[in-house]
């Protein structure tokens, strides 16, 4: 079980690696207002998300962690949406700042 724990955390991080890799490439798309939206739904969805998903393993708060599941979750998912739709959007070859 802690085996899938650490795949999880190190999908965690490199998604965090890859968008701050865009975001600091293409300024321009991270002060837009879907990059806004795109980090504080990630941000807040992720750890709901996280929190249903220890909650769900224990049998008196299964109830409880399911609408958890979907709002982390939903948050999460339309992160991704938002994040997916301001990368082909936003993101150009003439914005590129090389660091």
């Amino acid at each position: 079980m802690a085996s899938k724990w650490f795949k999880l955390a190190s999908l965690y991080f490199i998604t965090g690696i890859g968008l701050g890799l865009v975001y600091a490439a293409y300024p321009r798309a991270g002060r837009s207002v879907l990059g806004t939206w795109t980090f504080w739904l990630y941000q807040i969805g992720l750890p709901f998300l996280l929190a249903s998903m220890f909650m769900v393993q224990i049998p008196s708060t299964r109830g409880f962690a399911h609408v958890l599941t979907f709002s982390g979750g939903g948050a999460l998912a339309l992160g991704i949406i938002l994040f997916i739709v301001n990368v082909f959007g936003i993101v150009h070859d003439e914005d590129l700042r090389l660091v």
